[in-house]
């Protein structure tokens, strides 16, 4: 699972339909949808990653893994996820649970550096930061072959993401 590229694995995910949806969605350019989408993937994985040293902030991830909701179906419903209503706003609520979780109070400094990226708008922004934590959480699950792995695993896995975040941002 370590040699587990989730940025590369995002960027097939991102087709033409799911851009499409998510700019719907968000009301803005697919260039930019894409870019955002991405950046924040690149943002999160960073945060995550940024917190391996702090057991309180692993288990957190690691409870949210367990929960059915983080299964990785989202993976390949994102259609039925992005077409709004209780589907959208309970995983953008429960992604938006896992960032608070991480980053306290930092959240407007996420929503800033996915902005300066990629040029969506900060609405959209904080719409699309916790969508792509739920998103991610359910990437974890299902490349651990439907198991939640223990803390190990997951320092490891997001650790082994270092060089994906660097070549993105560069």
């Amino acid at each position: 699972m370590t040699n587990t590229n989730l940025i590369d694995i995002s960027q097939e995910i991102l087709n033409d339909n799911v851009i499409g949806k998510l700019s719907t969605f968000l009301g803005e350019e697919r260039r930019k949808v894409r870019r955002g989408f991405l950046s924040s993937v690149a943002s999160i994985l960073n945060l995550f990653m940024a917190n391996t040293e702090d057991k309180t902030k692993v288990q957190f991830i690691l409870d949210f893994l367990k929960d059915p909701r983080f299964d990785g179906t989202m993976i390949t419903e994102l259609d039925r996820v992005l077409g709004g209503g209780p589907a959208t706003s309970g995983i953008m609520d429960s992604g938006g649970v896992v960032i608070r979780s991480q980053i306290g109070d930092g959240f407007k400094s996420l929503v800033d550096n996915v902005v300066s990226d990629s040029a969506i708008s900060s609405v959209s922004a904080q719409k699309l930061l916790p969508l792509v934590a739920s998103f991610l959480l359910n990437l974890i699950k299902k490349h651990s072959a439907g198991e939640s792995p223990d803390a190990t695993g997951l320092i490891e896995l997001l650790n082994s993401q270092k060089d994906g975040i660097a070549s993105f941002l560069t």
